[in-house]
């Protein structure tokens, strides 16, 4: 790759970027009023204390999560964009995506309740993350001067 022109990929990533955008809002969708939901009903004990199983590991919010845990593999395609396109890849995306990836295994694994508040917290912010990188990666947009904001909202 090294002595390889950097490949253009701008349409691909806008539509890579509005996928995610879209497919985090629908998962945030899911799963905030799920955890809001359990949090005015039965309180902020409860939502970390029982297994999840009980209060998201059903239904819509539990599908939801579900495809949150898979969507890890996904984003990492992200890093194939930055490697094909030869941008620099920080320390703070890989080890975000490493760390996120091996947290929600575990999670899964040990049925935590607070997955729930990771993947509704991480489906928002990915949200308005995926829908910013689209709308910075359009021609007509220019440059702004919090463009290494997302990260920092992260």
């Amino acid at each position: 790759m090294r002595d390889r022109e950097a490949w253009d990929l701008k349409r691909s990533l806008a539509f890579w970027n509005l996928f995610l955008a879209v497919f985090s809002f629908a998962g945030a969708v899911r799963t905030v009023p799920q955890l809001v939901g359990a949090l005015m009903e039965y309180g902020f004990a409860y939502t970390v204390c029982r297994r999840a199983v009980f209060y998201y590991g059903n239904g819509p919010a539990g599908f939801w999560v579900c495809l949150f845990i898979f969507s890890k593999y996904l984003e990492l395609i992200d890093t194939v964009f930055l490697v094909m396109r030869k941008r620099k890849v920080r320390f703070l995306h890989w080890y975000h995506h490493f760390s996120v990836l091996l947290y929600c295994w575990h999670a899964y694994t040990w049925e935590m309740p607070t997955g729930l508040y990771f993947a509704a917290m991480n489906y928002t912010v990915h949200a308005v993350m995926y829908f910013y990188y689209f709308l910075s990666g359009r021609p007509a947009h220019g440059s702004t001067s919090w463009d290494g904001g997302a990260y920092d909202f992260q």
